[in-house]
Parts: C-alpha cells; sequence; structure tokens
C-alpha cells in the first residue's frame, strides 16, 4: 500500500513539478478533497497498542476507518464510520466494542459477539468475567467457561397488584387463570436467579452499573419523553415519489429527562432510591440528568449530574453501603454549562480522583483525595484531553497555555509542575499508549492538513507515521493568515483573528470579506488545519483579487474561557455583532479598506451571524451570503437552544432579542441564502420562513437557493462549486 501511494505521489511531481504554479479557481478548489489528499479526523491507539486507528473520508458521502502499524504501513481499512471504543483493561488484556460487536484483545484479538444489536458498555468485574449492554440488556459473560448470564429483568411497567383498581379486581376474579400464569412466569425467572424489578410504564432505561461483587446495581432511569417531532419532505427519491423525515424535537417541546438513580440489591430484589435533595443547588423543582461514569480500580463509582435547566453540575461518588451520594464538587453557572469540558476519571492503583472543572473560569485539572481538592493547573488557558498516566505519577493533557490558538501536549506531576512533552506548534490532538510509553499525535498547521505522528511520552523528536496530503495542494501558493489582536470596545480581552492579506502584485481595491465560522462555540483563530478547508483556500482567491479577509473568534468561540463562552447567554446575536463591527473598524483604520467595501458570509451560526449584521447593522456591510441559517431559535433543537437562551414560553424575551427573523425590516443591503433541502440540522424550513417574511416586507436585492439532495454539510462537489459560485458573484457585484 505504501509503495503504491509514494509512486502516486511521484506522478503529481512530474504532472504538477515543484515550483509550478497552476491558476486557483473555484472548480479546482470546490472538487472532491481527495485531490488534498485522505487526511484523519481522529486518532486513537488499537487495544494492542501495536496498531494506530484513524478516521479518514472514503468519497463525499461517509468515512473509512484505517488501520496502520506502528512504522505507518496500512493493515486494513475497516468498512465502518467509528474508531474502536477506549475499552476496558485489566492485567493486560483489553475489551472494546468496535463495528457494534465486542472484542477482547490479549496478544491476538478475540471477537466475542457477531449481532444485530450493537453491544457496548462492557467493562471487567474480576479477572474472568466482565459485564456488558446489548439493547437494554446487560450480560455477564465468564470466559473460563463461556457461560453468558443475565444479570437483570427490568420491566418498564407497573407492578402486579400495584394500585389495583375495579379492572383489575375483575379481571383476576374472572380470569385467574392469566394472574396464575403471570406468577409462574415469575417463579420461573426467580428459580434461573435473574432478579426482576417494576421500573413503570413511564420510565425508560438510561444506565446500569453493576457492582463488582454482583450484588448490588445503581440504576440510572428516566422518564419516557414525548417529543413533538418536526418533519421534513424529501422531494428527491428513487421512485419519484415525495415522503417525509422525522426530526428533533424544536426547543420547548421536549419534557424534562428527569434521571433518577435507584439502588438496587440483587439478592434480596430491594429498591432504594437515592435522594438528591442533600445537593447544593437542588430544590424540588430540579430535575436532573446523567452526564458520565467511571469505575476505580477498587470498585468505586463517579459519577457527573447535571440540572435539566443547564445551570448545576455535581460530581458525586456512590457509596452502595449507606445508599447515598458524597458529593466531591458542586458547580453552578448563572448561564449554562458547556457539554464538553467535565472529563473525570480515578487514578490508577490509587482511590483519587482527578477531573476537569471551569471552577475559575478556564478548564482546569483537579485532584481529589477523598475530602479535599487541589487544583493540578491554573492560569487563563484551557486544559482538555486529559490521561492519568499508568503508574499513577501525573498527568498527560492538551492546552493552549503558550498561545490560544496553538496546542501541544503537556506532562504533569502530582505536584502540578508542568513541562510540555511536544513542540511542533500548530494544532495538535494525541492519544496515549496503555502503557504510558508513547502518544499518537493527530498534528496540523494551518496550511497543512493532520497527518499522524508517533514519538515518547516526553518532549522529543516525533516520528511522522503518514504522509497523506498530495504533492499538488502542498505545492501551491497559499495565502496564509496573520495570527491578530483586533482591540474590542467591550470586553478587556482583544478579539484573537485570522487576517488574511492580500500577497504583493494584488490588484488594490481597497474591499474586505469577514468571514464568520459556525457552531458558535468554536475556535477558528487557531494556528492548525480548519474544519474550513474550502472557505481557507477560496480566502486565497479572494487576496489574490486584492480583497482582504477577517475570520474572527467572536465572543461565544471555544478556546478563550467561560466568560468568552457565556457572553452570549440571553443575547445570541449582540455581543459577536458587537465584535464583528470591532473588525471592520479594525480593517479601515489599519489597513486600508474602504468602510463601504465589506463583505460578510458564513455558514450556521455563521449565517445567523450574517442575517443579524445585514438586519441589525444594515449600513455595517455591502452585502452577505447567509449558508443553512438558523433564523429563528425558536424553531431550532433543545439541548443546544435551551442552554443559551432557556425555552421560549419561559424566556420569550431571549427569543426576540436573537432571532433575525424578528429584525427582517431592516435589511437594505444585497442578501443570498443558501440551503440545503435535506438538512436535518438547521432545517431549509428556516430560510423558507425567512423568504416569507421578505417577501411581506417587500424587500429588494435577496435571493434564495435550495439544494434538493444536500444535508447540513453538503455532500456533492457540484452543490459546493455552485454555491460559491453564488457567493462569489454577491461579493464580485458589491466589493
Amino acid at each position: 500500500m505504501k509503495r503504491i501511494a509514494l509512486t502516486f505521489g511521484v506522478l503529481l511531481l512530474l504532472i504538477h513539478p515543484a515550483g509550478a504554479q497552476e491558476t486557483l479557481t473555484l472548480e479546482k478548489i470546490m472538487q472532491h478533497p481527495r485531490w488534498i489528499g485522505m487526511w484523519p479526523e481522529e486518532v486513537r491507539y488499537g487495544p494492542d497498542g501495536q496498531s494506530v486507528f484513524y478516521l479518514a473520508h472514503r468519497d463525499p458521502r461517509g468515512y473509512e476507518v484505517v488501520e496502520i502499524d506502528l512504522t505507518g504501513e496500512v493493515v486494513k481499512i475497516h468498512d465502518t464510520s467509528g474508531l474502536p471504543s477506549e475499552g476496558d483493561r485489566r492485567n493486560g488484556k483489553a475489551l472494546y466494542s468496535f463495528k457494534g460487536d465486542l472484542f477482547l484483545s490479549h496478544k491476538t484479538t478475540r471477537r466475542l459477539t457477531r449481532t444485530q444489536r450493537a453491544e457496548s458498555e462492557a467493562r471487567w468485574l474480576s479477572d474472568d468475567e466482565f459485564v456488558y449492554r446489548g439493547g437494554n440488556e446487560y450480560t455477564v459473560r465468564n470466559l473460563s467457561t463461556n457461560l453468558e448470564r443475565q444479570v437483570i429483568d427490568l420491566r418498564f411497567e407497573k407492578e402486579p397488584g400495584d394500585g389495583v383498581k375495579f379492572r383489575d379486581k375483575q379481571q383476576d376474579r374472572l380470569f385467574p387463570v392469566l394472574k396464575e400464569r403471570e406468577e409462574a412466569e415469575k417463579r420461573r425467572s426467580k428459580e434461573k436467579g435473574i432478579p426482576r424489578f417494576y421500573l413503570g410504564a413511564d420510565r425508560q432505561l438510561v444506565r446500569l452499573e453493576l457492582a463488582p461483587d454482583q450484588r448490588k446495581a445503581l440504576l440510572i432511569h428516566g422518564a419516557k419523553i414525548q417529543k413533538d417531532r418536526d418533519l421534513m419532505p424529501v422531494y428527491l427519491n428513487r421512485d419519484g415519489k415525495v415522503t417525509t423525515k422525522t426530526l428533533r424535537a424544536k426547543v420547548g417541546s421536549e419534557a424534562a429527562k428527569d434521571h433518577r438513580l435507584s439502588l438496587l440489591d440483587l439478592r434480596s430484589e430491594s429498591r432504594t432510591d437515592l435522594k438528591l435533595t442533600g445537593l447544593p443547588g437542588f430544590n424540588d423543582k430540579t430535575t436532573v440528568y446523567l452526564g458520565d461514569t467511571r469505575w476505580s480500580a477498587g470498585g468505586r463509582l463517579a459519577l457527573t449530574l447535571f440540572s435539566e435547566d443547564f445551570e448545576e453540575r455535581w460530581l458525586v461518588e456512590v457509596d452502595f453501603s449507606t445508599a447515598s451520594l458524597k458529593l466531591i464538587e458542586h458547580l453552578h453557572d448563572d448561564a449554562w454549562h458547556t457539554w464538553d469540558l467535565n472529563e473525570f476519571g480515578w487514578m490508577p492503583g490509587g482511590e483519587s480522583l482527578w477531573y476537569q472543572s471551569e471552577k475559575t473560569g478556564y478548564a482546569h485539572l483537579y485532584l481529589w483525595n477523598g475530602t479535599t481538592a487541589r487544583p493540578m493547573t491554573s492560569g487563563k488557558y484551557e486544559v482538555t484531553s486529559i490521561h492519568a498516566l499508568p503508574d499513577g505519577s501525573g498527568f498527560l493533557f492538551r492546552s493552549n497555555k503558550d498561545n490560544s490558538g496553538r496546542y501541544n501536549v503537556y506532562a504533569c506531576d502530582l505536584q502540578g509542575r508542568q513541562v510540555p512533552v511536544t513542540n511542533l506548534g500548530g494544532q495538535t490532538y494525541y492519544d496515549m499508549s496503555y502503557d504510558g510509553k508513547t502518544i499518537v499525535l493527530l498534528h496540523s498547521q494551518t496550511s497543512t492538513p493532520p497527518e499522524i505522528y508517533l514519538q515518547p511520552s516526553k518532549l522529543a523528536k516525533a516520528k511522522k507515521l503518514t504522509n497523506l496530503a498530495s504533492s499538488e495542494f502542498l505545492n501551491m501558493e497559499w495565502t496564509l493568515p496573520k495570527f491578530v489582536d483586533v482591540p474590542s470596545t467591550h470586553h478587556s480581552k482583544p478579539i484573537r483573528s485570522k487576517l488574511y492579506l492580500p500577497p504583493q502584485g494584488a490588484p488594490d481595491n481597497s474591499a474586505a470579506v469577514v468571514f464568520v465560522h459556525g457552531a458558535g462555540y468554536l475556535q477558528n483563530a487557531d494556528e492548525g488545519w480548519s474544519y474550513y478547508f474550502r472557505e481557507f483556500m477560496y480566502h486565497t482567491l479572494l487576496t489574490q483579487r486584492g480583497i482582504t479577509v477577517l475570520d474572527m473568534d467572536y465572543r461565544a468561540s471555544a478556546g478563550y474561557g467561560r466568560d468568552w463562552r457565556a457572553a452570549i447567554y440571553r443575547q445570541m446575536g449582540t455581543p459577536e455583532l458587537e465584535d464583528l463591527k470591532d473588525g471592520v473598524k479594525y480593517l479601515v483604520e489599519n489597513h486600508g479598506v474602504d468602510a463601504e467595501k465589506v463583505g460578510i458570509y458564513g455558514g450556521s451560526y455563521g449565517g445567523f451571524m450574517t442575517l443579524m449584521a445585514l438586519f441589525k447593522e444594515p449600513d455595517l456591510f455591502a452585502c452577505g451570503a447567509a449558508l443553512r441559517p438558523v433564523t429563528d431559535w425558536a424553531e431550532y433543537e433543545h439541548g443546544y437552544t435551551a442552554r443559551i437562551l432557556n425555552t421560549p414560553d419561559e424566556d420569550p424575551e431571549a427569543y426576540l432579542k436573537s432571532s433575525p427573523i424578528e429584525f427582517a425590516e431592516g435589511l437594505k443591503k444585497p442578501l443570498l441564502m443558501c440551503h440545503g433541502m435535506l438538512d436535518d440540522n438547521v432545517v431549509a424550513q428556516d430560510t423558507i420562513r425567512l423568504t416569507q417574511r421578505l417577501i411581506q416586507l417587500k424587500k429588494k436585492d435577496w435571493e434564495m437557493a435550495l439544494y434538493p439532495i444536500e444535508p447540513h454539510g453538503f455532500l456533492e462537489p457540484e452543490s459546493w462549486l455552485d454555491e460559491y459560485r453564488r457567493i462569489d458573484k454577491l461579493f464580485k457585484q458589491n466589493l
């Protein structure tokens, strides 16, 4: 495989010899990304530690998992869209799930299941036994005897005889055989040693945590949620008929998860519901949901719980002997807790627990000894991807400690002393080997797609395992951004941004384009390969025409601490627009840009911000392209929106203040809207509703383009090309 790849690379050099420059066009930029090279997006050690798995593009419509050995040779290409699970290790044996089945790695790899259902949550109970989940059943398997035993019989129905009404009594009186059959079936279950528990018809299984002694278990169960789901029409099908697809529930139309914790005694078949009333920040109206769970080697269980309003987070230990919860940390946020930055785990060979917390306003590492916690890191930077070293001597983590946009791997001992492990610059992700001696890196630079490296878990020269980027791409003269701090008029911190300046010899037309990244909570002004790689190439095309481009990590972006993230609470689109105004001012005052010749564009959250800018500050930009935009937050999904704006019924003011459709009357400048009609994230209905609003307002100089077979992120190169031709035309006409 490797020799073939090298030969292909030589052919590319012959076609495009070094130094030969090809004219950059939209057609080249928007073609299938395989011309760049099929770069990795995630990387993980294989369960045996002798190979590395990575997730790569297969074609526009999917992914494949590639397995390579530690020299970079391809071992196998797996037709699946997910990496193997991290797995659970005990005495050199690793249990893990892959493609929905269970595997055991110990010198060789052994498949344990081959079923239609998905098996997961495999965890060792002893040297020979493990428990796993398949569907809603939990099973214990003994590797010596190969015996499998059902752990528990969970019935999500009312218990017979519980709350008996007239009709129940009548049935028992008239048809006693039915009751006799039910009791006989229950006796057979008891004879098999399978404890049975009735939870009620209004509950559903979330997770079961079986204690190592297999005598007790923690059951997490939630309300059976009735969701008012949306429908999306699918206009193009092979049979020519129109069908519909069921989508997620809109914000406010989803009932509370209402997760509850019940301690089960599997021998006596008794159940004790754990009380949460003693937790700080908890009251009678609080409903909670489970975050994650972690077992220690000695059989202690820790878990995270979150309040349904996203303002409280609890890290607790379950005390099985007293049927109670021991608080490790309570964290309150007046806005909301983010969905990430909640890592935790037990120290190997010990009973201390490490965890990640935004207590100081930045995500840092803490170590809890059973009674008190102490910070292991501190400062105005973020610590993520934490691994405890197998010998318990310290940690590895990923951090932007030295530069907000540059991520490296660091080692930290138990005294909190930190030393860098990598110094490649740019953007570096990593995974640690199970023995802690080596790390596999996923490293990229702004103009270089990610490649995989291998190195010891200390500062040393990294060995490059892959060379996936094509020579054709690497030989292109890309416009590299400068990293600048745009002064903020509303915050003490400047706005970290990428600035693309026209190269020498480019025409001087004093125009600029502001690109707005999507997702809201995402960092794009970093020194690595961007998710927006097409936009990176398009920005080179713009600069070649003499257009300056600014890409800002506005407030709400990741990587800059809690206050930067939560500035948009109850006012999405307000702080970000203030930052965009500061960006335009910076361009005009520092780079000779004409204030009348600045355009704006972006997708998803960036599309939302494009609309907010054109509607609320109609003279700020000369034109804008809103791609797959949220036009009304009341139409978006619950999990994301309710954190930031609460729900429409309880906080209508936040929605009126944050939704572009409420400000459409302000549109004065040309607007382009593009939307995929199979978008199940931001549905096309958003753009269609706004279209009708613009029609009613008798607005001019706007247009809408719909793409019948495209989801949120387009799949077909032809669609990308059509969309960017329209964007390019908009900028050419107005800038």
